[in-house]
């Protein structure tokens, strides 16, 4: 007997039967598409601020932002913005800035270092300070001195002055702590401002014109003081 050869309905029953025993599941090809999202338009744009000054200070329209490093872009409206970045003993970057709405711009601020960062403490407040022969201000000091070799003085009334010839570091902090020692005390501070009255020329003049007279009334200064006097408060003369 010759076997009947399956027909391709039963073929199709077959493969489905098999995919279903193996744990297959069909999915409609129109469950697979999904609807296009709707595309939301940006309404602000982003500022990414670089430098290798670490600590710079960044502003953004007057404002103080952050400090570099930065953990992100900036988030502005589009339009023009004024963007600075500063550090102590730097040279600053100012610029203005176009952010476009969905889009990040790009600030580089590269700063120099141009002067030291000098602060100066002293055991007496308001000691003043002189940098190269210019006074700079009163202690405690702190301001940002040009780099280089400098020579620094403190100084204040009654006491010792400082001087130091220091290297400054564009950039760098210098800190300097000094002790005022209070000045000696010379000998002719020492002496009376003026001489004694028996040395003044018109204290004789007065004394020799009393005696033309016959006594001497009211000038005692400088008399010994075992001169006789009488009760009247005069000096009796021979």
């Amino acid at each position: 007997m010759i076997a009947s050869r399956p027909r391709p309905f039963s073929r199709l029953i077959a493969c489905l039967t098999s995919f279903a025993m193996a744990g297959a599941v069909f999915t409609p090809a129109i469950a697979l598409s999904k609807p296009p999202k709707s595309k939301r338009q940006a309404t602000t744009g982003q500022l990414a601020v670089f430098s290798f000054v670490q600590g710079a200070s960044v502003e953004v329209d007057g404002k103080l932002v952050g400090k570099i490093p930065l953990t992100g872009p900036l988030e502005l409206t589009p339009g023009e913005h004024s963007v600075r970045v500063f550090a102590r003993g730097h040279t600053e970057v100012a610029d203005q800035v176009t952010i476009v709405a969905g889009e990040t711009a790009e600030f580089e601020a590269d700063l120099i270092a141009v002067a030291g960062i000098v602060k100066i403490r002293t055991n007496i407040d308001g000691a003043t300070i002189a940098v190269d022969g210019k006074i700079a201000g009163t202690a405690p000091f702190d301001a940002d001195v040009p780099a280089g070799k400098r020579q620094i003085l403190v100084q204040a009334p009654g006491h010792k002055a400082f001087t130091q010839t220091v290297e400054l570091e564009g950039g760098k902090v210098f800190d300097l702590l000094v002790t005022l020692e209070p000045a000696a005390v010379t000998s002719s501070e020492l002496e009376p401002d003026e001489d004694p009255i028996y040395k003044k020329w018109w204290f004789w003049t007065i004394i020799g014109a009393v005696v033309v007279g016959g006594t001497v009334t009211g000038v005692v200064l400088g008399m010994p003081e075992d001169t006789e006097a009488g009760s009247d408060g005069r000096i009796q003369l021979p």
